[in-house]
């Protein structure tokens, strides 16, 4: 990463991962150098976006108690802004709520169901990764910076439009914490 950065002449990169991946990305951040809890401006990631990510383990096959462990010092580290999507219909990390992160001091979380999104959205946790509705949200978390409320994005009306390629859309509320943004 070190490497990457000086090459690239920037200070801080970005990093989306995808179920296990988004809990390997804050484990990277907590306990290989790349987050400075004591000295945030000093972090290596600016914003972490996780897709369906196993954040508080999964009662699938029973891997609460072994993802979970090391973080009792909070989800979160200091400077590092976190938008966390999740499906309401995810089968692989359950229950769905457990990806959602709570903020820890000086950071910021976004935790976001595709469904409160788009509500005819049927997206299940393999889906998360070619869904036109999460890639918008990733799209909007990686060049917005501290977009929390008011984003709107599109949504086909039915999964088989979303199959199907359809360009039927319409406009939805944006919701980012369970806190409804009025359409305008």
């Amino acid at each position: 990463m070190d490497r990457i950065l000086s090459a690239e002449k920037v200070r801080q990169f970005d990093i989306v991962g995808f179920s296990q991946g988004g809990a390997v990305a804050r484990d990277y951040l907590r306990f290989h150098g790349v987050a400075d809890r004591s000295d945030p401006p000093r972090n290596k990631v600016h914003t972490v976006i996780t897709l369906g990510a196993t954040n508080h383990g999964t009662t699938v096959n029973g891997l609460a108690s072994v993802l979970s462990r090391g973080w009792r010092v909070g989800d979160t580290d200091p400077g590092i802004e976190y938008t966390v999507i999740a499906t309401k219909y995810d089968k692989v990390s359950t229950p769905p709520e457990a990806t959602f992160l709570a903020a820890g001091a000086y950071a910021v979380v976004h935790n976001v169901f595709v469904q409160n999104v788009c509500p005819a959205d049927r997206a299940d946790h393999r889906a998360l990764t070619d869904n036109p509705v999460v890639a918008r949200l990733v799209e909007l978390a990686l060049a917005t910076p501290g977009v929390e409320t008011g984003v709107r994005t599109k949504c086909a009306k039915t999964p088989h439009e979303i199959a199907h390629g359809r360009n039927n859309f319409r406009t939805t509320d944006h919701i980012h914490n369970d806190k409804k943004v009025q359409e305008t």
